[in-house]
């Protein structure tokens, strides 16, 4: 079903109700090293211009999407935002994966909520490669809703001015929308949204979305479309081991 799905372009469904028995852990202004990204890399002067937190995230995201260029196989000696991002500016290049944790802990240090957003094809059990791809998604207190951001294309995508999140994106791009893209990007040889498109079908987050917590809690969501079963293993070998929800209230809950 769910590559029939998939072809056919429909909205997926999930449930309305709430039956939320977690809070997921975001992290803190003052964290040590949220203030140390701070002072090294002038996030706030970045930001002093703008008030509203679109015009903030839309800055940094362009930052963060211009400090290397990608490459769909490297991965860093060490996978800390800080850390990710000097060896960035010493040439190397990386995944979706290091863009969205650097933009993630750029918009924690900033004072925003966002957490790291992973996004899986229908076809993602049968899949060699390419079945999943790490977007960032942020709370915006002035639009009190969560926004998709994609840093490796430098993108976020609005619907009469209004930014979109994943799950809002994916039923846009089926009712065939008038969708515009915050910025360009030249990486694609088709749309942005035809190119997204076949990621948003499963999604997931961590439920201790801090950066770089001494004690992380483990466990991670994935919301599942109503009708749809749980996958088990990624891209044929890996396993996947996640607790899931046909809940939509219960994974955009408004931070605590």
């Amino acid at each position: 079903m769910s590559h029939e799905t998939l072809a056919r372009k429909v909205v997926l469904e999930f449930s309305k109700t709430t039956m939320a028995d977690f809070q997921p852990i975001y992290s803190s202004y003052d964290e040590p090293y949220l203030r140390e990204m701070r002072s090294r890399f002038q996030l706030l002067e970045k930001t002093a211009k703008v008030q509203d937190s679109y015009s903030k995230v839309r800055i940094l995201t362009q930052w963060v999407h211009g400090l290397w260029q990608h490459d769909g196989v490297n991965q860093p000696e060490s996978s800390d935002p800080i850390s990710i991002i000097e060896q960035a500016l010493q040439g190397q290049r990386f995944r979706c994966v290091e863009y969205s944790i650097v933009l993630n802990a750029v918009l924690n240090a900033v004072g925003l909520v966002s957490r790291i957003l992973w996004l899986a094809r229908a076809d993602v059990e049968t899949r060699e490669s390419g079945a999943a791809h790490a977007v960032t998604e942020f709370f915006s207190p002035d639009l009190n809703k969560w926004i998709m951001v994609d840093p490796q294309m430098g993108v976020m995508v609005c619907k009469d001015n209004m930014p979109l999140s994943a799950i809002e994106l994916q039923a846009e791009i089926v009712l065939n929308s008038k969708l515009e893209q915050s910025d360009e990007t030249s990486e694609l040889p088709m749309s942005y949204f035809e190119w997204i498109y076949p990621y948003l079908f499963y999604f997931v987050i961590s439920y201790d979305a801090r950066i770089n917590p001494e004690k992380p809690q483990s466990g991670q969501l994935m919301l599942v479309p109503i009708g749809e079963n749980q996958p088990k293993v990624f891209q044929k070998k890996l396993p996947i081991k996640v607790n899931c929800t046909h809940l939509l209230a219960d994974f955009y809950q408004k931070p605590a």
